[in-house]
């Protein structure tokens, strides 16, 4: 598997996130519109956190319902607070995905195969992971069509939904925020990709340092030690912020 195999893997399994950045060459007016589209899941998350919350309320009595409306409430609440996080961090984002795919695509073979050692180790298993991820995702949305439920979600709606026309919008609703919590679900996926790529650049620089002859590409080798010590800070404050 090629580093950019790997790199449109991740970037498709949190596609429905839309947490993936626009490339820092965009115009302005497209990343106005990803930071709107943000807005407005976070938005959209939010109600679902609500109406669930209302759910647990209106099924108090019920043990299994009440605890299910507090696990869906808790998954949710966590892709809205990550897509806030992206939001804020939306430029540090792009900055960090940037330089990936400039160094990517700058790589030179030796480079190259260090990334795809580090990716030979892993594939398997990330990919297990998303499918694991979409295939419980497409069985938990078929749900409705087995057991006698009206909605993958267990929310409450304060008003009727036996109209056709208001369950399906509803419907298709439940069903678009457990694709964006699928998503956000891999989000630890792309941010396991940027920390595999930073160590294999380490190393890369390690093989550059051993090659070093004289104190020119000595230098050159410390300000790239110095560059990829920065942004490696920025890839830990992303982590814990």
């Amino acid at each position: 598997m090629t580093p950019e195999m790997a790199i449109n893997i991740t970037r498709l399994s949190v596609a429905f996130s839309f947490c993936w950045p626009v490339p820092a060459s965009s115009s302005k007016g497209r990343v106005v519109f990803m930071k709107i589209v943000l807005v407005v899941t976070t938005i959209s998350g939010f109600v679902i956190v609500l109406l669930l919350m209302y759910g647990a309320y209106v099924h108090f009595g019920d043990l299994i319902l009440t605890s299910k409306c507090v696990c869906l409430t808790m998954c949710v609440s966590q892709f809205v607070v990550q897509t806030i996080i992206c939001l804020v961090k939306y430029e540090t984002l792009q900055h960090v995905v940037d330089e990936l795919m400039t160094y990517v695509k700058q790589a030179q073979q030796y480079e190259r195969d260090i990334f795809c050692t580090y990716i030979d180790k892993c594939n398997r298993f990330y990919g297990g992971y998303i499918a694991v991820v979409y295939t419980t995702l497409i069985a938990f949305l078929l749900g409705p069509l087995i057991v006698p439920v009206p909605f993958p979600l267990d929310a409450e709606y304060p008003f009727s939904v036996n109209y056709t026309p208001v369950y399906v919008i509803l419907y298709f609703h439940q069903a678009f925020i457990c694709f964006q919590s699928a998503g956000h679900t891999c989000m630890s996926l792309f941010a396991a990709l940027l920390l595999f790529f930073t160590v294999a650049r380490f190393e890369c620089l390690a093989m550059e340092f051993e090659k070093s002859r004289n104190i020119d590409m000595l230098i050159v080798c410390i300000k790239k030690q110095l560059y990829l010590r920065r942004y490696e800070y920025i890839l830990q404050r992303r982590k814990y912020k």
